[in-house]
């Protein structure tokens, strides 16, 4: 909106594709679509097939490792994936971007976060975090800063995929059978998390974990004013644990983690609360 776009949300499918998309797009719109927890690149190939690629953009900000296709345009986002403090991507076809003049410089200062999540804990970590985020409210853009360059050039990139693949395999080994949504890994899909969507709502159960010094991430919140009750939507706000799955988590953590999460579900089918 910062742009000055009218925007016009659209809903979204069991398969997470967007429900009751006109025949054909006005002219001067485009469609977003969100590539969700880097498991829906066929959807991106789906929508090819009925749309202009000169009128989608890719938000491929949840799938730092999707290819780019012909879309208008693709968007990357690498902290999601990697500890770096900031930076973006952007892949256009048929559309020549002017690169920013101005260097982001403020990278190191939202560094400070990331530092006292290695050297103590998320916890620790979680103030600093939110005064980083804040700092990215501003969308004017900027040159990515020479620091977060040199961090991801020093980052195993291969190795992130591998780790990330494996965790979220094994993660479906562990408690798939909990999860009412069934996801499909591609064999080039590199996941944000393992989303494990249940039939109720999971804030109390992130609250045990919280107890356990265990943080799982809120998407979407800025989208609840404009969420309907019984939706897909809903259900990926209010019914969705995003468990981690990335390269910092070893096998053993992961089991434990998992071993947390039936532990509460069992609990509470016990208590007759489920």
């Amino acid at each position: 909106t910062d742009s000055g776009a009218e925007v016009e949300t659209y809903r979204l499918d069991d398969r997470l594709y967007p429900k009751d998309l006109p025949p054909v797009l006005g002219d001067g719109c485009i469609l977003l679509y969100v590539n969700y927890f880097g498991l829906c690149q066929k959807n991106v190939h789906k929508l090819l097939q009925h749309i202009p690629s000169a009128q989608l953009i890719v938000d491929n900000s949840q799938a730092l490792f999707s290819p780019p296709t012909d879309a208008l345009a693709t968007i990357y986002s690498v902290r999601k994936f990697v500890g770096v403090p900031d930076g973006g991507l952007l892949i256009s076809r048929g559309v020549e971007i002017e690169r920013p003049e101005n260097e982001d410089t403020f990278s190191i200062e939202r560094m400070r976060h990331l530092f006292l999540r290695m050297a103590h804990s998320a916890r620790d970590g979680y103030s600093s975090y939110v005064e980083a985020e804040n700092t990215l409210n501003d969308t004017r853009p900027l040159r990515m800063s020479r620091l977060t360059q040199r961090l991801l050039a020093s980052i195993d990139m291969a190795g992130v995929k591998r780790q990330r693949r494996a965790n979220f395999l094994l993660l479906t080994e562990l408690i798939n059978e909990h999860n009412s949504w069934h996801w499909t890994l591609e064999s080039d899909a590199v996941p944000l998390c393992f989303p494990l969507v249940v039939d109720w709502d999971v804030a109390d159960l992130k609250k045990a974990l919280i107890k356990k010094n265990i943080y799982i991430p809120n998407y979407w919140n800025e989208a609840k004013a404009r969420i309907y009750p019984n939706t897909v939507e809903h259900r990926l706000m209010q019914c969705c644990l995003a468990v981690p799955c990335d390269q910092r988590y070893t096998s053993d953590q992961l089991s434990y983690l998992a071993e947390m999460i039936i532990s509460f579900i069992n609990a509470q089918r016990m208590n007759g609360v489920l």
